[in-house]
């Protein structure tokens, strides 16, 4: 016969979403013993909920369903008074808070940043300092003497920290620990050098061939990585966060782009949503906290076609709004998906409905301007780096006035409206039309402009604790934050960030009937619907099949389309002959087609057309003085 001794080995605190509160669980050892010997015959683990320690009943029952053994106990007080003792006299368990997202957490009133081998304790004042904390043998990390945090099992893929050596005295990563002090130590005398390279080379990598004019989009993007430290700043300023959008065509090289800016956080490159439903997205979210979802692949809503998630629904996650769903198989019961985090998309295609387009920064990322492949593999060989660099300012995070860059994004905000706003005035006096900026995408680049200028440490010649910010100086330090910031007001990411609002406004205040038929063309083309059989360029002028090209759009656009008369009637405007007439050319593959349409000349010099029917040149400047 068998005798047993149950064993607490610790309490699991779970968060249960579809019931929208925290579960206790206790998880135990059981040791079989033979009798008169004492010797442990085997030993396994199992959990206990707590109802299951309160009655003689339950326990019972949850012992002979896992094995058959019989408990002597009788009444539902012994058992009670039993589990106390073992729980508070004898073992005293450790406590694991379980969590179903990675990335910043808040445990106990203080800020960690998780990952699957690495937890990071963030300082909170100038005397602590920053501790990344190993797991134990059952994947939890100690944070106190029976306190411990967990990843949920279920969440996969999470970050990887490149951390080195455990030390087994401390359980800590200690050379890491001092490798991050020695970045940032001495007035951030190597973390500079190294920002300064990082930057240079995502510049050099999504701009080389025309570094000048588009690789100050590789400071954005650097200054979006870093903004997700200033992500509750930045929400409560403005009541919304921040969407990257990559676009350009197949094989481009935005994959890459996306591997490089998730390498900084740990994120493996395989944590990708790849056309996702609302459902996988929504998961995909709620698992990241404050660091960025990439959606691959994405295809934004394109008239006439039902995409997997309306962009309409995007407005919602740029405010953080929770969205009520079906949870699992119960469709009665409704579960809340928290959003915590920021919206990263690789597309093919350039948004066209006003919700992504008014909300995220869009970055064309092609081949006639980026640059060579060693730019990729130099960053994608200095991941450890990238992440020594990010969580190095982690360990600054006492020296960040939060309040001083709330202020500075309020102030930020007017000041890059304004200058953008004159550079638009500046194209309108010559162009004329009507173009609005965005308020959501002047807020998205201020707050990347005062990222940048805190990581750069621009305000490093003053700064103001927030004992010093009351009601009496508040004025002061205002007139004080807008001196220093004019000072700026010529430094690189304001003004290419004013610029690239300026470019992004005018294209898009451009969408008349035409701009809005030849926008769904472009898609048409992209998709293959639309071949050579239906134009051909001859030089810089544009031939068109008419009737089969409306005929393709209409088969599309089922609803609310422009009318074919108005389409007409805009081409035959600006066409060498106000009538369709006979057309001639030869596409890529030699054939000469004959058909009945129109030719445009000098199509090639409005970005439109360019765009819409794929010219060989078409990222030729336009007639805007910008190129697109």
């Amino acid at each position: 016969m068998l005798n047993f001794n149950i064993i607490f080995h610790s309490i699991i605190k779970r968060w249960n979403a579809d019931e929208s509160k925290w579960e206790r669980f206790f998880q135990v050892h059981l040791e079989f013993i033979r009798d008169g010997q004492y010797e442990v015959e085997k030993s396994h683990v199992f959990t206990l909920t707590p109802e299951e320690t309160h009655t003689v009943k339950a326990f019972s029952k949850a012992i002979w369903y896992e094995e058959f053994l019989i408990v002597n106990f009788n009444t539902d007080y012994q058992i009670q008074q039993f589990f106390a003792h073992l729980n508070n006299k004898v073992y005293k368990p450790q406590i694991v808070t379980e969590y179903d997202h990675y990335g910043f957490i808040r445990h106990q009133g203080r800020n960690y940043y998780i990952a699957e081998n690495c937890l990071i304790n963030i300082p909170q004042t100038h005397i602590e300092q920053l501790q990344c904390i190993a797991p134990n043998d059952k994947g939890a990390f100690r944070i106190g003497q029976s306190d411990f945090i967990a990843l949920d099992s279920s969440v996969k893929p999470a970050p990887i920290i490149e951390c080195g050596v455990v030390d087994e005295y401390t359980g800590r990563y200690l050379e890491f620990e001092d490798d991050i002090y020695s970045l940032i130590g001495d007035k951030r005398k190597r973390f500079k050098p190294l920002f300064r390279d990082i930057e240079e080379s995502l510049k050099q990598m999504i701009g080389g061939k025309k570094y000048e004019e588009f690789g100050g989009e590789g400071t954005l993007i650097l200054a979006f990585i870093f903004s997700f430290h200033f992500f509750d700043d930045i929400y409560k300023t403005y009541a919304h966060i921040i969407y990257l959008y990559l676009y350009g065509q197949a094989n481009s090289g935005k994959g890459r782009m996306a591997h490089i800016i998730l390498s900084f956080f740990g994120i493996p490159g395989t944590d990708s949503q790849t056309q996702p439903t609302i459902r996988a997205l929504e998961n995909a979210m709620s698992s990241h906290s404050k660091i960025p979802t990439w959606i691959d692949e994405f295809v934004p809503e394109t008239p006439g076609a039902r995409a997997k998630i309306s962009d309409q629904l995007f407005n919602t996650w740029f405010e953080l709004r929770n969205r009520p769903t079906s949870s699992g198989s119960n469709r009665r019961r409704n579960e809340e998906k928290v959003v915590r985090t920021m919206l990263m998309f690789c597309s093919n295609f350039v948004p066209i409905a006003d919700h992504l387009n008014s909300r995220a920064l869009k970055m064309e990322y092609a081949f006639h301007k980026r640059g060579e492949e060693e730019h990729y593999y130099k960053l994608y060989e200095k991941r450890a780096e990238l992440q020594k660099l990010w969580i190095g300012f982690m360990a600054a995070y006492p020296d960040i006035d939060r309040k001083f860059f709330r202020k500075e994004l309020v102030t930020m905000k007017s000041m890059v409206r304004k200058h953008a706003q004159k550079l638009i005035e500046q194209k309108k006096e010559r162009l004329g039309g009507n173009y609005t900026l965005e308020d959501r995408q002047v807020e998205s680049i201020a707050a990347l402009v005062c990222t940048y200028h805190e990581i750069d440490g621009v305000h490093e010649r003053i700064r103001y604790t927030s004992d010093m910010i009351d009601k009496e100086t508040d004025d002061v330090i205002i007139d004080n934050l807008v001196n220093l910031l004019l000072e700026d007001r010529k430094s690189f990411i304001f003004e290419f960030g004013c610029q690239f609002l300026a470019k992004n406004a005018m294209r898009v205040g451009e969408r008349d009937d035409l701009s809005t038929f030849l926008a769904t063309i472009e898609y048409l083309v992209t998709e293959g619907v639309v071949t050579e059989k239906y134009y051909g360029w001859q030089g810089d002028d544009l031939k068109i099949w008419f009737e089969g090209l409306y005929a393709a759009y209409i088969d599309r656009v089922k609803a609310n389309n422009v009318p074919k008369e108005t389409v007409r009637g805009k081409i035959s405007a600006i066409s060498t002959r106000p009538e369709p007439h006979t057309q001639n050319w030869t596409d890529s593959f030699s054939s000469t087609h004959r058909k009945h349409g129109f030719r445009i000349k000098d199509a090639a010099k409005d970005h439109r057309f360019r765009f819409a029917f794929k010219h060989k040149n078409i990222h030729q400047p336009d007639d805007t003085g910008f190129t697109l």
